[in-house]
């Protein structure tokens, strides 16, 4: 599934190459031939596209690395603290990884439902916490977490370094 931001970046590549490609046929075939402008027209529009492409690739490998690292924290907090025995509130877990995107600070809220036939409904309050101070909150959209389903859920900016989070589930369990 491509995304919004793939697609964007993707147009904005093939403009720029297109038009790159043109002032550069038209600059090389005028002083060093016709075929010369054609091939250097062509590399630059490849050229372009494949360096706008990579940035997205990039992109997509730390997304693809940061959720497989929530989603193995969510099963470690399962471990330690959910209850396998009991379809209850103890085995919907949330964490949070942060992320530095040049000048913002995002946190990417991820959840999971540990329980077998239990969904939850709602929304989820989060609040971070330094030196016992809340210095950030948010509270996502509402959504459905089906049971044993993990998924980001909420991104949010804040500030970069906190000491604590504390969350709270807004909706029903059943």
């Amino acid at each position: 599934m491509i995304g919004a931001a793939a697609i964007i970046m993707n147009g904005l590549a093939l403009v720029l190459g297109v038009l790159f490609a043109v002032l550069l046929y038209n600059w090389k075939s005028k002083t060093v031939g016709k075929m010369s402008g054609w091939i250097w027209a062509g590399a630059v529009f490849a050229g372009i596209m494949v360096f706008f492409n990579a940035i997205i690739g990039i992109s997509n490998d730390l997304d693809e690395k940061r959720m497989k690292e929530a989603f193995a924290i969510l099963d470690q907090q399962m471990i330690e603290a959910g209850n396998p025995n009991e379809e209850s509130w103890d085995n919907v877990r949330l964490t949070i990884k942060t992320a530095s995107v040049k000048r913002t600070i995002d946190h990417h809220v991820y959840v999971g439902n540990f329980n077998h036939e239990k969904t939850f409904k709602g929304k989820v309050y989060v609040a971070l916490y330094k030196d016992h101070k809340m210095i950030a909150e948010d509270t996502s959209l509402e959504f459905t977490l089906n049971p044993g389903e993990k998924k980001e859920i909420n991104i949010f900016s804040g500030p970069s370094s906190y000491d604590s989070y504390r969350w709270e589930w807004i909706g029903e369990l059943q």
